[in-house]
């Protein structure tokens, strides 16, 4: 299964995305009214072709399991991908970073923290 980045159609795609911006903002007050909006996104999607779905961000977690009958494509949950992702790395046991966009920032004083992990985060 092949997964395509759609961005072929710049208002579709900026529409979209402003639908779910504004169902992530209010997934906790009305999760119902969330789901309508992305379902109705993600069958935009779909005209455009799309494979699968990758719904991001903390606030639509748990939302593919909601609406996935309605989609006839997979509906990737970005948090639990990425969590199934952290548990498969973490046995790696891969040096920690020191350059690169996940080296932790130098310069930066942590406050407030425990001396142990305030030393962690300090590199």
């Amino acid at each position: 299964m092949s997964l395509r980045i759609l961005l072929a159609n710049a208002d579709t795609t900026a529409a979209v995305t402003e639908r779910c911006a504004a169902a992530a903002r209010t997934a906790a007050a009305d999760p119902a009214a969330v789901a309508v909006k992305v379902t109705e996104a993600a069958r935009d999607l779909l005209c455009g072709g799309a494979d699968a779905l990758i719904l991001g961000g903390a606030a639509l977690a748990g939302m593919g399991e909601r609406i996935q009958a309605e989609v006839p494509v997979p509906l990737v949950d970005g948090i639990a991908a990425a969590v199934r992702l952290a548990e498969a790395l973490a046995p790696l046991g891969l040096k920690k970073p020191a350059a690169g966009s996940y080296a932790a920032p130098k310069g930066r004083a942590s406050v407030g923290l425990a001396v142990p992990l305030a030393a962690l985060l300090g590199g």
